[in-house]
């Protein structure tokens, strides 16, 4: 490192990761992630066609694989391209550096492998120097791996040698005007393209960032539909669980036709309705005087999401949350009728089937309670159209996490600590348009889950465990409304602040583990958060993360544990170690090496909470805007002191 060219080295990497960096992937990365999904498929369905037909299921893959990629393979394989590149400032050191990279690889591949060492050459690219590494597929030992491909015939076999020996990858390492590329792809053809022809900046995804040009832009990206849909979409998700189904079905041994029916079905779902369809996604992000601001952009749709209001359900968050996350979707009663009616019809099916492979003495069971089951569904069912869906039809709701709850000792077992420590706040929060029907659907729910555990009695008798729905303690709320409160067991040993409960105002509903966060949460209460970002604005999402609030609510715990550790704090004596008996106790012994080196790391722990917490929050807001989705996030971070 001390020499003249380690020098120089040090220099060249220091310059590549100081100034700019780009990353790009070429179109073909996405048919590469296409085939081998397709491929993840096609081996799942082989294993259980061939495990159903007590056929070999490494022989099936095979067999299918190379039918449904046939033509693949007959066109050719290609590795997919990626390119890297670091802007530099000194070119004629960088290009020194390349020199000394060659030498020093050449004569690593001439000790250890010199059939590849002629591989490595030095090339003229666009006009630009390159290091480059070419191979090719033939080069791999086929005759070592045929001994152990036992899974394929030799036609089978030569077929996919012949189409990988085709295979070419080529590394290249070179500089090209200010930037020190490095890529890796099936050929170096695009590093002669580089500089040339349309922009990323010509397409009309990346015009949505241009408004925010004049900042102190620190990075932008882009993310094609095509690559978008290729990771997740409606059609993608609804043939994993398709897939997920079909195995479960062949577990169970149906036969191929009703398997066949219940698929069919299952694939008439249109996700679509329910889940984010893909689109073109750009994003730019700068500094500002409070840290990082960033802007995302994405035609993609989001049928569920709902952005034409302000979320009022932010004064309901408890004004200073630790963490939450607030967003209002659609009321989706037309969905919800189709989704039942859908439902319907696979469970027919599915009866059927059940109906075929049970025992007998089980169907005749469920014969008779089917009924009774059949009108309790139907029950829940007309209180979420009649009760649930009116009364939430709003649709705002927000997951709230908070530490303002302290405790010296939470769990009767737990030594008590010398401070109170925060313990983790947990609720959600619902606005509310009919607080007469929320009521009256949940009574239905609760009812029917009383029967439901009757029925489940019925059945299985004695074998059923006792449960029993314990009644809730009912209290005013400050302002109105009431709170209902399910005390936990004493024998669990929780501190008293720790009970399940719900809340419900006229206009707003929550719950949690702690009624005094509930109580909290449903007061009307502005939010008092440190963020530059307008939130009183149309949304569908708003989140929020106090980073330097939480160290400071984990920082009691660590402290408590090391006093645990150090033995400043004894474990509580249970009854056996009362009655031990201690009329020859042992000499006090010194400190163990794991406590002296605990002492060494603790500080250490400290001095990385007190950097952490330079970070003092995130915050960020969606909405829709001009037919684009768009969400303005900022990072805020501060100078310790």
């Amino acid at each position: 490192i001390e020499s003249p060219a380690g020098q120089d080295a040090v220099g060249v990497v220091h310059e590549m990761f100081s100034d700019e960096i780009f990353a790009y992937g070429s179109n073909n990365i996405v048919e590469t992630i296409k085939v081998l999904m397709e491929a993840n498929s096609v081996a799942r369905s082989a294993r259980l066609e061939a495990t159903a037909a007590g056929e070999d299921p490494g022989k099936a893959v095979v067999d299918k694989m190379l039918a449904r990629f046939k033509d693949q393979l007959d066109k050719g394989l290609k590795v997919p391209t990626m390119t890297l590149g670091f802007r530099i400032k000194d070119k004629e050191r960088a290009k020194r550096e390349l020199d000394e990279v060659h030498s020093l690889l050449r004569n690593v591949l001439d000790e250890h492998q010199p059939d590849l060492a002629a591989h490595l050459q030095r090339e003229q690219i666009g006009g630009h120097e390159f290091l480059t590494f070419r191979l090719d597929g033939s080069m791999i030992p086929w005759e070592e791996i045929r001994e152990k491909a036992n899974d394929f015939d030799e036609d089978q076999f030569n077929e996919i040698k012949d189409a990988v020996s085709k295979l070419t990858v080529a590394i290249a390492l070179g500089i090209e005007d200010e930037f020190v590329l490095l890529s890796v792809g099936a050929s170096t053809d695009h590093l002669e393209k580089i500089g040339q022809g349309p922009t990323l900046a010509d397409q009309p995804a990346l015009k949505p960032i241009q408004q925010h040009a004049g900042e102190r832009v620190v990075a932008i990206s882009y993310v094609s539909k095509a690559f978008m849909e290729s990771l997740g979409s409606p059609q993608k998700t609804m043939d994993d669980i398709a897939g997920g189904i079909e195995e479960a079905l062949v577990q169970a041994k149906v036969d191929e036709d009703d398997r066949k029916t219940i698929l069919d079905d299952v694939r008439a779902l249109d996700l679509s309705k329910f889940m984010p369809v893909p689109g073109d996604v750009s994003a730019i992000a700068f500094l500002t005087s409070r840290g990082y601001e960033a802007y995302q952009y994405t035609n993609s749709k989001r049928p569920m999401m709902e952005s034409d209001k302000p979320l009022t359900i932010l004064n309901h968050v408890g004004g200073t949350p630790l963490v939450m996350l607030a967003s209002r979707s659609k009321n989706g009663l037309d969905d919800y009728v189709k989704l039942v009616d859908w439902f319907k019809r696979v469970a027919g099916h599915a009866e059927k089937i059940a109906e075929k492979k049970a025992d007998s003495d089980d169907w005749e069971k469920y014969q008779k309670i089917r009924g009774q089951g059949i009108e309790l569904l139907e029950r829940l069912d007309k209180a979420n159209r009649e009760q649930m869906f009116p009364a939430l039809a709003d649709g705002q709701g927000a997951l709230v996490v908070d530490f303002t709850a302290k405790s010296q000792k939470w769990f009767e077992k737990m030594p008590p600590a010398r401070k109170p420590l925060p313990m983790l706040e947990l609720a959600f929060v619902a606005s509310v348009n009919d607080a007469e029907k929320l009521r009256e659907g949940l009574k239905t729910y609760i009812d029917a889950g009383k029967e439901a555990i009757k029925l489940a009695k019925e059945v299985h008798g004695e074998e059923m465990p006792k449960i029993k729905l314990p009644t809730p303690v009912v209290s005013d709320l400050e302002g109105g409304g009431k709170l209902y409160t399910y005390p936990l067991p004493k024998e669990w040993g929780l501190d008293p602040q720790v009970a399940i409960n719900a809340g419900l105002t006229s206009t707003f509903g929550a719950v949690s583990w702690m009624p005094l966060t509930t109580e909290r949460l449903l007061k009307d209460k502005p939010l008092e958060i440190d963020t530059s970002i307008k939130l009183d604005r149309p949304a569908a999402m708003v989140t929020h993360i106090e980073f330097a609030k939480s160290i400071d609510a984990i920082r009691p715990w660590i402290n408590y544990g090391l006093d645990i550790a150090t033995g400043k704090i004894k474990p509580q004596k249970g009854k056996d170690d009362e009655e031990s008996d201690d009329s020859d106790p042992k000499p006090p012994e010194g400190p163990s090496p794991a406590m002296l080196q605990m002492g060494m790391i603790i500080p250490q722990v400290q001095q990385f909470l007190d950097v952490a917490s330079a970070m003092k929050s995130a915050t960020s807001v969606s909405y829709e805007e001009n037919g684009m989705w768009v969400t303005h996030s900022e990072t805020h971070i501060e100078d310790l002191k």
